[in-house]
């Protein structure tokens, strides 16, 4: 059995997201339209990359230089922290490809349910951002088989995340 140093990196998500917000909404967009928007999102999400190594996998023993994409994202867990709901309301994808945001299943138990950070998400990409879901994969579930290896968005302010880096025995 591997054991787990975990550690509550909250706080550095929120910072990277900041910082990631105001770069994109104070500064990208104050630059002149330009020829192509897609050439544009693409350059800043190769910029929240290093952010990301900077700002959050540099701050955890261990867990250094690891590229943010979905190779990474075993180590850390977004853990809905609800003070009142028993379940989650959480937005699915269909399908494990990309795909719209509209599974039947909208709501999880969130203590059955083992969910992985990929990315922040926003759903519109050509004005300001705003980044207010975590965008997870759901790597298991108990009382919904049916949705392990699917995309979901999570409500950013209703979570912390965790990094789970293995530690020697």
């Amino acid at each position: 059995m591997i054991c787990h140093n975990i550690t509550d990196i909250t706080a550095l998500m929120l910072q990277y997201r900041a910082c990631c917000l105001a770069i994109w909404n104070d500064h990208c967009q104050a630059l002149p339209a330009p020829v192509n928007h897609w050439d544009r999102l693409d350059a800043f999400d190769d910029i929240t990359v290093k952010l990301f190594n900077m700002m959050v996998l540099s701050n955890v023993d261990n867990i250094l230089d690891i590229d943010k994409s979905p190779s990474y994202m075993e180590n850390l867990n977004v853990l809905p922290e609800l003070r009142v709901r028993i379940n989650a309301p959480v937005a699915i994808a269909r399908s494990k490809e990309h795909s719209p945001w509209d599974h039947p299943v909208t709501v999880v138990d969130d203590e059955q349910t083992d969910f992985r950070f990929v990315d922040f998400f926003d759903f519109n990409r050509q004005g300001l951002l705003r980044f207010e879901f975590y965008r997870v994969r759901i790597v298991s579930s108990i009382d919904h088989p049916e949705v392990i290896g699917h995309d979901a968005l999570l409500n950013v302010e209703d979570c912390r995340v965790e990094a789970r880096v293995p530690r020697a025995t």
